[in-house]
């Protein structure tokens, strides 16, 4: 990862991407709390790069500010859904990341549906 974005800043080659369906009730802030809590306890989770190409060092923050999305696509038709979320995943390939700002990945929640 590391030496693709030092050989190339614009490479996207190193981002991975998944996506999750999760049915039934959700508690966002009990979910985000989760990540936390995961992201805490596995010090891999935090990691980031020494920006410093003449030293490079993983670092791991003692701590990070997780960055917890949700976003609310309650109103958007269901046939439309695949389509808002391939251009979320395209969107993110094309933000990319930071190698030296941990932590170097994201999850935005995706709110579909009001449960039944």
């Amino acid at each position: 990862m590391l030496l693709d974005q030092l050989r190339d800043p614009s490479s996207r080659a190193t981002i991975e991407q998944l996506s999750c369906r999760l049915d039934g009730p959700l508690d966002p802030d009990r979910f985000w709390q989760a990540w936390r809590d995961t992201a805490a306890a596995i010090p891999a989770l935090r990691a980031c790069f020494n920006p410093d190409p003449a030293n490079p060092l993983i670092v791991v923050p003692e701590t990070v500010e997780w960055p917890c999305e949700t976003l609310d696509w309650r109103a958007v038709p269901a046939h439309e859904h695949d389509q808002k979320l391939d251009d979320l995943m395209a969107a993110e390939r094309v933000r990319g990341f930071t190698l030296d700002d941990a932590p170097m990945h994201r999850l935005p929640l995706n709110h579909r549906q009001d449960e039944a």
